[in-house]
């Protein structure tokens, strides 16, 4: 069966390719996201590296604003990068990459409006012609929980089943060096910047929650605020896919960020392999590849366990960021590979309720009055009513 976790893949920066074959097939995902390189992208489907592929085309962060020079209408858009692969539906073409103003910004509101539209006008052009996309891709708490209504267009379309095969919703979901940051608040120490404890430590392997879905999650996990407004308007829900995934540096928790043990020669802590010396310190017996691992399959199978989200790109494989790139560490294939193995076969989805042809209500009340009415206890035709009224049953059936 294929696995959730996958990865971002910059194709013009892949490296080895032997270690991304390498790395791909002990994933064994779903998806892959693949950024400037459709070769290489319809090379890892028609392989059976992945069964579906994002393909995405930089620059791409400013698509909807006419003012700015990446700007390109829906219509440009469609003819360029969707129209050449209507035919194929495994492949989805990845729209804006983190284009939202911070929430808190003046300017959020207009803008995220105007960038809504945009893909409004985008998805017809798919609906009417044909076409997949992974929209939005929003970055991690660009949207507070409040703010959804304004995607209420998009969502409209994502749940309706006419056209929910055609669009995945997608998102970035970093965590703060571990993968519990963000949860009811505060640091995952259980302090707050002023250093009120809000919650118990959620650091080491053993202190992290066995069932966070009882939990607040700002971070990873953010994506429920959606789910809970999608469930005040009875809206379904969309295919999601993380596209961006895996440690970075978050705002909210940098006053705890800045304080743990550094790791020679990253500035700060971001990427997974500047929080090497941190992680070590509070788990002794795990290598940097290890803990990576387990942080990535804890999210796997608690946070993102549900049937809409499709799945998580580690960002990245990419030999210009080389604090993220994971492909010069294949232990972290291994050690998945070997994490999922020992994950429970998931539940199969329950064989379909047949369905069966009803007779309208009046009708049987209608046909019981017939049988009152036919069988006539009082005289000695009881046996002749009662086939009578039978044959009157069968023949409402047969109608």
């Amino acid at each position: 069966m294929r696995k959730k976790i996958t990865l971002n893949i910059n194709a013009q920066n892949v490296g080895s390719m032997e270690n991304l074959n390498n790395a791909l097939t002990l994933l064994n995902p779903e998806w892959a996201v693949v950024m400037d390189g459709d070769g290489l992208g319809l090379s890892l489907l028609n392989r059976g590296f992945v069964n579906k592929v994002a393909l995405r085309h930089f620059p791409d962060g400013q698509l909807h604003r006419p003012e700015n020079s990446e700007y390109r209408s829906p219509i440009s858009f469609y003819s360029e990068f969707v129209l050449p692969y209507v035919d194929n539906p495994n492949v989805y073409i990845y729209t804006t990459n983190e284009p939202l103003y911070p929430s808190s910004d003046s300017r959020w509101a207009s803008d995220t409006q105007i960038l809504v539209d945009w893909h409004v006008e985008l998805m017809e052009l798919c609906i009417a012609n044909g076409g997949n996309l992974v929209i939005m891709n929003i970055g991690t708490g660009k949207v507070e929980p409040d703010q959804w209504d304004v995607f209420r267009p998009v969502l409209d379309l994502c749940a309706d089943l006419d056209y929910s095969k055609q669009f995945v919703f997608g998102i970035h979901e970093y965590f703060a060096t571990l993968p519990t940051s963000g949860f009811v608040g505060g640091s995952p120490e259980g302090l707050t910047a002023d250093g009120q404890q809000v919650h118990p430590p959620y650091v080491t392997f053993d202190e992290w929650p066995y069932d966070p879905s009882v939990l607040t999650k700002w971070h990873c996990g953010r994506f429920n605020f959606m789910l809970q407004y999608l469930d005040s308007i009875n809206l379904a829900y969309p295919r999601i896919l993380v596209t961006e995934h895996g440690s970075d540096r978050l705002d909210d928790v940098a006053f705890w960020q800045q304080n743990l043990v550094q790791t020679a020669p990253y500035q700060g802590i971001r990427a997974y392999k500047s929080c090497e010396n941190y992680w070590n310190s509070i788990e002794p017996q795990a290598t940097l590849a290890s803990f990576y691992a387990a942080a990535l399959h804890y999210l796997d199978t608690t946070v993102y366990d549900m049937r809409i989200i499709e799945g998580q790109a580690i960002f990245t494989v990419n030999g210009n960021w080389p604090e993220f790139n994971v492909q010069t560490d294949p232990a972290i294939f291994t050690a998945l590979a070997l994490l999922q193995e020992e994950d429970p076969d998931p539940i199969p989805d329950p064989d379909p309720i047949p369905v069966v042809e009803t007779i309208p209500l009046q009708d049987v009340q209608d046909a019981f009055a017939i049988l009152d009415d036919d069988i006539d206890i009082a005289t000695n035709n009881f046996a002749d009513s009662v086939d009578l009224a039978f044959i009157r049953f069968e023949k409402l059936f047969d109608e």
